[in-house]
C-alpha cells in the first residue's frame, strides 16, 4: 500500500530525465556546500530504516536536503572587509562636516559682537590661500575701505550669496574697496577653500584661520557675517550681507559709506552657521 502525500512529487521530481544524467546513490552525492574530505562526516544522510516506506522517505529526504543546500548556496556572497573605497566616500564625508556644522545653527543670528560700530578693530597679518602676505594695517592705508567677510564652503547660508559677494567684490573693487575672506575652523582644508573660491569666481584673497584666531579678534560667530572699515581701520558696518534681495544692508551700506552718508541701519544681525572653535 503506497503512502499518501508528499512522497510521490518528491519521487516525480527525483525521476531521471532524458536530457540530465540518472542520479544514483544520494548518499555519496557530494553538494556545492562539501568539499571531498568532509562529505562523509557532514553530507550523508541518515539511514532512512527498513521497511516499504524507504523509498519514499529517502526521496523525500533527499529533496528537503536539496532545497537546504540550494537556500544555502543562494545567500549573498560574503565580501571581505578590505575594501577599496569608493570616490563618492569624500562627498558623504564633506555632507557629514555639513551636518556638523548644521546642527542647531542654520539660520541662528549671532550675538552682539565685542566690537562696536565706531570702535578700532585690531590688526592682523596672515598668508593668503595662494600664498600673499595680506596685511589688515596696509590695505585700510591703501583703499577707501575694506570689507572682511567670513565665509564658509559648506554652509548653505552662506553658499547663497556666492554670486552676490562675487559681483559686490568686482564692482565696489573699481571704487577702492577691498574685499578680504576668511575662512575659519578646521572642518574645511585649505584646498577646498581654493577650489570653492575658483569654482565661483572669488577673485579676492581668502584667508585660511584654522585656530579660529582672527573669527576672535573680530568676534565673528556666524557665516556669512561682514564687517566694513575704513581708512583708519574703524568699524563703520556690521553684520549680514543682506536679509533678502530687496535689502541689501550690506551694499546700501558701502554706498552710504562712499557718499559720505551716514550708515542706516550701521548694525544687523548676521544669521547663518557656528563658525567652528576647537
Amino acid at each position: 500500500m503506497e503512502r499518501s502525500g508528499c512522497a510521490p512529487a518528491a519521487r516525480s521530481l527525483l525521476a531521471p530525465r532524458p536530457d540530465r544524467p540518472r542520479i544514483g546513490d544520494q548518499s555519496r552525492r557530494r553538494s556545492l556546500l562539501c568539499p571531498d574530505g568532509f562529505h562523509r562526516t557532514l553530507c550523508r544522510l541518515p539511514d532512512a530504516g527498513a521497511g516499504p516506506g524507504r523509498a519514499q522517505d529517502q526521496g523525500f529526504s533527499e529533496l528537503r536536503r536539496e532545497l537546504q543546500l540550494f537556500a544555502r548556496a543562494a545567500r549573498p556572497p560574503h565580501f571581505p572587509s578590505e575594501v577599496p573605497r569608493d570616490p563618492r566616500r569624500d562627498a558623504v564625508r564633506r555632507a557629514r562636516r555639513a551636518a556638523a556644522v548644521l546642527a542647531g545653527a542654520l539660520l541662528i543670528p549671532a550675538a552682539a559682537s565685542g566690537l562696536k560700530v565706531g570702535a578700532i578693530v585690531p590688526e592682523f597679518e596672515k598668508t593668503t590661500l595662494e600664498g600673499r602676505r595680506f596685511s589688515l594695517a596696509v590695505a585700510e592705508k591703501t583703499h577707501n575701505g575694506v570689507v572682511v567677510l567670513f565665509l564658509s564652503t559648506i554652509c548653505p547660508y552662506s553658499n547663497y550669496y556666492n554670486d552676490l559677494i562675487r559681483d559686490m567684490a568686482g564692482e565696489f573693487g573699481k571704487r577702492g574697496v577691498l574685499f578680504v575672506a576668511v575662512n575659519s575652523g578646521k572642518l574645511e582644508t585649505a584646498e577646498e577653500a581654493r577650489a570653492h573660491a575658483l569654482e565661483h569666481g572669488h577673485r579676492f584673497d581668502i584667508i585660511k584661520d584654522p585656530e579660529a584666531r582672527i573669527a576672535d579678534l573680530f568676534d565673528a560667530r556666524r557665516t556669512p557675517e561682514v564687517f566694513l572699515l575704513d581708512s583708519r581701520g574703524i568699524l563703520r558696518y556690521h553684520g549680514r550681507i543682506a536679509s533678502k534681495i530687496s535689502s541689501p544692508d550690506l551694499k546700501s551700506a558701502i554706498e552710504a559709506f562712499l557718499a559720505g552718508r551716514p550708515i542706516r541701519p550701521a548694525e544687523t544681525k548676521a544669521f547663518g552657521c557656528a563658525i567652528p572653535r576647537s
